[in-house]
């Protein structure tokens, strides 16, 4: 394990998509608690196969229809791409009587194969979200550009910090900016340039250091 990721694990979700309970434990033992999953299913498996103090993540596309199995498991959602689907977390966790913690997706590359809010619209959503009384919206995650071009990857990165910056002057009672979740392993460096304070790494965590 690079040192300059141990020193960097209050900032990092280990996203341990397709990974065994063992590899995940090798973490936990090195001190690592936030752990990501992309799928709901092996979410519940990996929840229920892991000690009690990790706290679990969702990082991949929700669909509406299984927002009910993450209610409750889940600290913080990152992944909410729809207004419709703000109403389904809210109705969930109105039934189980608790506050789910969210991030809104947000499109800032701009590509087809990615979810997410366009930019100008997060101030209207977060404010049309105020009668929801059972989310809190806690800031907005970003995915980099699928290019090799490091100063577009930067840019959008920072195009999401100036939006997060936004975010935070919205004052209502469902809000409380201090999420950004931007970067994975192929970006991340780009991303803390960018005053990221969540990655979200996976492959790079499980990787074996050569001796």
């Amino acid at each position: 394990m690079k040192k300059e990721l141990l020193e960097l694990k209050d900032k990092i979700v280990i996203v341990s998509k397709n990974r065994s309970v063992e590899e995940i434990m090798e973490l936990y033992h090195q001190g690592f608690r936030i752990f990501g999953e992309n799928r709901v299913q092996e979410l519940l498996v990996k929840a229920a196969g892991t000690p009690k103090d990790i706290t679990w993540h969702l990082v991949g596309h929700l669909q509406r229809n299984k927002v009910s199995k993450v209610i409750g498991l889940c600290t913080l959602i990152h992944s909410v791409d729809s207004f419709k689907l703000l109403e389904k977390i809210e109705k969930e966790s109105k039934k189980q009587n608790i506050i789910t913690n969210v991030l809104l997706q947000v499109n800032l590359a701009l590509e087809d194969s990615k979810f997410g809010f366009e930019e100008i619209e997060v101030p209207d959503i977060i404010k049309k979200a105020v009668v929801f009384n059972h989310i809190l919206i806690r800031g907005i995650m970003v995915i980099g550009p699928n290019v090799d071009d490091e100063k577009a990857i930067l840019d959008v990165f920072y195009k999401g910090y100036d939006l997060y910056n936004r975010c935070k002057e919205i004052k209502q009672p469902n809000v409380c900016i201090n999420t950004y979740s931007a970067g994975m392993s192929s970006d991340y460096k780009l991303a803390l340039k960018a005053n990221s304070n969540l990655l979200r790494l996976g492959t790079i965590m499980f990787a074996k250091e050569s001796a």
